[in-house]
């Protein structure tokens, strides 16, 4: 079955979605990422002269931040466990927080602390930013990282920045499905049209912060596909667009493991529908549930107009008499 999907804003995105300008954009933005920046903090510090430091920086670096973590983890682990254990009595939504960075925060802190103190000197002819060398050092290294993390992140805003599933490798995804992702069938001439949205299920994991599919963030309660390589998602000869199932029991397929949360989804625009469930052009959230109390609080904040329920799912048979 499939639904008209809604023409409005097609016109502009036109040419994003043209393959070739997308391919060409991502491939700079990569190359400027990964060689482009070493080789400008290279240029602006001293040329040829300051690659072997550069080098040694990047090596100690690694040695720093792995042994300069445990031992502030060791001090810390106990108070902030204690700190976290009565945060949680007002705040679950806090105890959350500081669990989450808990891990990240140390290690900054100690492998940063480890390079101040041991960090290699730079030779003769190296320039840095400041007359206190490893302080330098740190700050031309963090300029680097946030310069390619940018660039990186713009690789990803251009690949997929609303979509889903697609495209993705058939070996990570689309084998544990319970229906053939790619249309054994010819596109048919006609339009099967239907006048409601059609209502399936489907999985996220939990980041945090945000549902997260299988590759995109669902950061607000709507989603709409996108693909590099049909005009308009999903495609009948490409596996995109946007996955449910019709039964809460087969959400499980959709990732490897345990799913964090499962969710009711109302389908619009374009609908493929297979044998066991749906590739859609556009989806809105309708009902959530999770076993965690933690992420329900979160889910109600981040989505308010969803239902969200802790708990399991409904059954096969309860979920098939809600209306739609």
């Amino acid at each position: 079955m499939s639904i008209p999907a809604p023409g409005a804003g097609r016109v502009g995105a036109s040419w994003l979605r043209r393959g070739w300008a997308k391919r060409i954009g991502r491939i700079v933005l990569v190359l400027a990422a990964i060689v482009g920046v070493p080789v400008l903090v290279v240029w602006f510090t001293g040329g040829q002269s300051s690659v072997i430091y550069w080098i040694d920086v990047a090596m100690f670096s690694l040695f720093a931040y792995t042994i300069g973590f445990w031992p502030l983890w060791v001090v810390l682990v106990v108070p902030l466990g204690l700190v976290t254990w009565v945060v949680g009595k007002f705040s679950t939504v806090a105890a959350e927080r500081i669990g989450r960075y808990f891990t990240p925060v140390i290690w900054i802190l100690g492998g940063t602390s480890a390079f101040l103190v041991m960090g290699p000197t730079p030779g003769e002819g190296v320039a840095l930013p400041t007359g206190f060398p490893r302080v330098g050092a740190l700050l031309v290294m963090l300029g680097a990282s946030l310069l390619s993390a940018g660039l990186l992140i713009a690789v990803r805003r251009i690949q997929m920045p609303t979509q889903d599933l697609a495209p993705i490798a058939i070996s990570r995804t689309l084998a544990p499905l319970p229906w053939h992702a790619m249309p054994e069938t010819e596109e048919p001439t006609d339009e099967f049209w239907s006048p409601e949205a059609v209502v399936g299920w489907r999985a996220w994991q939990w980041t945090g912060s945000v549902l997260r599919g299988v590759v995109s963030e669902w950061t607000t309660q709507r989603f709409v596909a996108w693909c590099d390589y049909c005009d308009e998602p999903p495609g009948w000869d490409h596996p995109c667009g946007i996955y449910a199932v019709s039964r809460p029991s087969e959400v499980g397929a959709m990732f490897p493991g345990k799913p964090d949360v499962v969710g009711r989804v109302e389908l619009s625009g374009l609908v493929i529908e297979h044998e066991s469930g749906y590739r859609a052009s556009n989806a809105r959230i309708l009902d959530l549930w999770t076993e965690s109390p933690i992420i329900a609080d979160w889910l109600s904040k981040l989505y308010p107009d969803v239902n969200v329920h802790c708990g399991d799912p409904p059954e096969d048979l309860e979920a098939m008499s809600w209306p739609t």
